[in-house]
């Protein structure tokens, strides 16, 4: 599915009527584990990032002192540089102010491949963004305080308009679940959707938060075909003023 400043999308605040059996709210406060399938439209990131040195889109993200998955390019002169990152932010004990960390993956060898699979887990107090076979990793012990924040497909926010951070490109696929996903589930989902959505899918799952190929959907919803009801709503200014 094409994402852009006129298609983000944010999963609702609240459990009306209690619809949704496992809430959002604690994604990467406790274990938990991301995949996710996409591909970067560069003839418009390049069109975009003008004299900027950075210019950065978040697939996946929490607004605030944001949080998520991001696909970023980097300027240096004439030279364009690509990365694949996951960007939070922690206190620092020492100076007690909050600082940004990353784990980041240099991809501009790899700026033309035909799509980008990521895993991205919180396993006790460690952070994991996997692309490629390859891990970076990091510990996190008090991370800053999102408790009140959206979670945003294809934008780091929408509420801000300094710090969008807007995704241009296709979604083809996306786990989000609470816990651990088995390997063998891992490699179920990216090589076999079908079956991996046969096969997790459940009314009584109780780690499931959203599983969508984004190909069911209505010009207001993404449906969650993980059955646990969390369906995205297309971000509209209005709604939220």
């Amino acid at each position: 599915m094409k994402i852009g400043f006129d298609n983000s999308y944010l999963f609702p605040a609240g459990n009306k009527n209690g619809l949704v059996r496992n809430e959002p709210d604690f994604i990467w406060t406790k274990d938990c584990t991301v995949l996710v399938r996409f591909k970067p439209d560069l003839k418009k990131y390049y069109g975009s990032i003008g004299d900027n040195v950075r210019k950065a889109g978040c697939i996946l993200g929490k607004n605030g002192k944001h949080i998520g998955i991001f696909y970023s390019l980097g300027k240096d002169g004439n030279d364009i540089y690509h990365f694949l990152l996951f960007e939070y932010w922690v206190l620092n004990k020492e100076t007690g102010q909050d600082e940004i960390k990353t784990l980041v993956f240099d991809v501009t060898h790899l700026k033309d491949e035909e799509y980008f699979d990521v895993i991205l887990k919180r396993e006790n107090n460690k952070f994991s963004l996997e692309y490629k076979g390859e891990i970076k990793s990091d510990n996190v012990e008090e991370l800053a305080d999102y408790s009140y924040s959206f979670l945003w497909i294809g934008a780091a926010t929408r509420v801000n308009s300094d710090h969008n951070e807007v995704f241009y490109g296709d979604i083809f696929k996306m786990h989000i679940q609470y816990g651990i996903t088995p390997q063998e589930d891992i490699d179920l989902f990216f090589d076999n959707y079908d079956e991996f959505l046969y096969k997790t899918k459940s009314l009584t799952n109780t780690e499931n938060i959203f599983t969508s190929n984004f190909k069911d959907i209505t010009e207001y919803k993404i449906l969650d075909q993980s059955l646990n009801g969390n369906h995205p709503i297309k971000y509209s200014k209005q709604w939220l003023d």
